[in-house]
């Protein structure tokens, strides 16, 4: 048997927002779940590219009292090359900083004031 042809970069998109959704509807069922066990500190809210987050914006779980979970959702870069530290750690195309350089000053922004934040990896 032959082997798929790789997805176009549309599917791959696609793929991922399809994988960004299921992190946040995961948030959802994290909320009803803490309110039905009346958790200490329960998930209140769940934002899906939320402003003002940097590049940890793609969801959030918002507690009653910080920290807030923030999730940068990786997927795929693009059909041929796997989401790992080399691509987490590759300058943009332009020269710019790296995705994980980026996560990094998104924390540092979130954190100037002393609110606690809580970083999660994609599910």
């Amino acid at each position: 048997m032959r082997d798929l042809p790789a997805p176009s970069s549309t599917g791959v998109r696609i793929a991922g927002d399809r994988y960004q959704w299921l992190a946040a509807w995961q948030g959802c069922v994290a909320a009803v779940r803490d309110a039905a066990l009346r958790a200490s500190n329960p998930v209140v809210a769940v934002g899906a590219e939320v402003d003002d987050a940097g590049n940890l914006d793609d969801v959030v779980l918002y507690r009653q009292v910080p920290p807030h979970t923030y999730m940068q959702v990786k997927y795929a870069a693009d059909s041929s090359t796997p989401v790992n530290g080399d691509y987490l750690l590759k300058l943009s195309d332009r020269g710019g900083p790296s995705i994980l350089r980026k996560m990094a000053q998104a924390w540092e922004k979130l954190t100037e004031g002393g609110t606690p934040v809580d970083l999660e990896a994609s599910p």
